[in-house]
């Protein structure tokens, strides 16, 4: 009798663990891809670490040399931080490795081919509006379309939560908004751009065939209008003839990301803000775990402990990035380099993780295992922003 697991969602995150547990799970296993096609993803443009094109390599056979422009992707080799000094900084990759910027609304097509080609009927699609979803006894239940199916394993990757009691929601960090804007020309450069704004701070996503911006701010410090200004101004263009996209999203974790037979990913798990791409980082990392979690390797309490550290490092990291403020002196780093200094003051979670890697920056063996970025990336990065904690 076969073994089930269904992934709900394909937005970013529903598509990597696709990836991941075809590639893992063995052929006793069935993998089903279930999803509602009247639900649109975001489709900003995304940017990855490079745990992703691996991972791609791994479970769809994917080459950048090949299959790049499937999904109208471009090479990464850092993040480019402007504007939040006079100087740029830049958060290097190693360079045996690359992340890669990729079209979101393209991903889901080449894999869905790509995993039906290499991993044939463990592979399975269901369409459907999921109207519930629970544990029941042995097994996880999916209610689509108002019928029960029974899945041994979920992975759920809807998207937001409709609530947030279940959520711990960040007083430090400072952002709750964001403007997309589209260039539809060719994006020409290898990094991310994370680009100081007066109000919050711009990605910028080179693809193949566009570049996607998304202007990040707080709406209670900054009216729409505002930002809407500052966008014209950046790319010199007439405010009227901007044509953006926006959401408004709260920064959280789930207080527990397994519960029973039922993983959370995604939005669904955590939201913070696009900082490093490191929200990729997570995603599979919650499905590392997941996976041993199957294996009987971890219990549920030690995955959900496990996480919430890794929520605590991301939000203190965040901090950690903010806290030095900008080049602009203007209320709204004001207010966050107060909020995000007061967060580092005298924290005990950010003092272990400065001596952890302090204690590991010359062990080699021990740095491998240092996540998400060596000891050797931190103190660049650190001495870039002049802070220096990581300084020996």
């Amino acid at each position: 009798m076969m073994n089930k697991i269904a992934i709900l969602g394909t937005g970013t995150a529903g598509l990597l663990s696709l990836n991941h547990f075809c590639t893992w799970l063995d052929h006793t296993w069935e993998v089903t891809s279930i999803y509602d096609p009247s639900i649109k993803i975001l489709g900003v443009g995304e940017s990855t670490t490079p745990r992703v094109p691996y991972n791609l390599f791994l479970g769809a056979d994917f080459s950048f040399a090949h299959d790049a422009e499937k999904i109208d992707a471009t090479i990464k080799h850092y993040v480019k931080y402007v504007n939040w000094r006079e100087h740029d900084i830049t958060s290097l990759i190693d360079t045996s490795f690359y992340g890669i910027h990729f079209n979101n609304f393209k991903l889901k097509d080449f894999l869905f081919e790509r995993l039906s080609q290499k991993w044939g009927d463990k592979f399975k699609i269901k369409t459907g509006k999921v109207i519930d979803l629970y544990n029941s006894n042995q097994k996880s239940v999916v209610n689509i379309d108002n019928k029960n199916y029974e899945y041994d394993y979920v992975i759920d990757c809807r998207g937001y939560p409709e609530n947030y009691d279940e959520y711990n929601i960040s007083e430090y960090l400072p952002l709750n908004h964001c403007l997309v804007h589209t260039v539809n020309e060719p994006g020409k450069w290898n990094f991310t751009y994370h680009q100081a704004t007066k109000n919050g701070w711009m990605f910028g996503i080179p693809l193949a065939t566009r570049q996607g911006w998304g202007y990040l701010y707080n709406d209670v410090i900054t009216s729409k209008e505002e930002a809407m200004e500052d966008i014209a101004d950046i790319f010199k263009i007439d405010k009227n003839s901007l044509s953006l996209r926006e959401f408004k999203f709260k920064p959280y974790y789930a207080k527990k990301i397994l519960e029973g037979r039922i993983l959370k990913n995604g939005n669904r798990f955590l939201f913070f803000e696009p900082l490093e791409a490191l929200s990729t980082f997570y995603y599979d990392e919650a499905n590392k775990f997941f996976y041993d979690y199957i294996q009987g390797r971890y219990t549920e309490h030690q995955v959900n402990e496990t996480f919430n550290i890794y929520c605590k490092f991301l939000e203190t990291f965040i901090c950690y990035v903010y806290h030095g403020g900008s080049i602009y002196d203007t209320e709204f780093w004001k207010i966050t380099k107060s909020k995000c200094s007061e967060k580092l003051k005298g924290c005990e979670f950010f003092d272990t993780i400065v001596r952890h890697y302090k204690e590991n920056e010359s062990n080699i063996y021990k740095a491998q295992n240092i996540k998400p970025f060596s000891p050797w990336q931190w103190q660049k990065f650190d001495e870039q922003f002049g802070y220096h904690y990581f300084k020996s």
